[in-house]
């Protein structure tokens, strides 16, 4: 297994989450989530794809990962309770993962717009 840690501080254009897990339990992040599960505002480019009515087919196995720059891969590897286990970079093809931002970005809604149209028990 290699390390995706250094990754995080090389690219050079941009940076992709794809977030899959039903639950996250970290710590450092327990504010960022009660801020977005306020609906707190967010920058206008963040957006939010719910898939808990259609997948759109993405691949929802639980398993998150970032895309730096479009060419490199880093899976985010959680325990069942939603802890992260550890980082990991992917050394196989990232034409599958492309594909996956495309969708992705392409049914994502602003930030705001979700906001609004989430079910209230959310």
């Amino acid at each position: 297994m290699t390390r995706g840690g250094d990754h995080f501080d090389a690219y050079e254009r941009d940076a992709w989450r794809f977030e899959a897990q039903p639950v996250y339990t970290m710590p450092k992040e327990a504010e960022n989530v009660a801020r977005f599960l306020r609906g707190d505002s967010k920058p206008p480019e963040h957006k939010v794809l719910d898939v808990s009515q259609d997948d759109h087919g993405l691949p929802l196995t639980g398993t998150d990962w970032w895309m730096f720059d479009g060419s490199r891969i880093v899976h985010l590897n959680f325990r069942v309770d939603g802890t992260q286990i550890n980082r990991e970079l992917f050394a196989g093809d990232t034409g599958p993962y492309l594909e996956w931002q495309r969708i992705a970005l392409a049914h994502s809604v602003p930030f705001a717009e979700y906001v609004k149209r989430r079910p209230s028990d959310v």
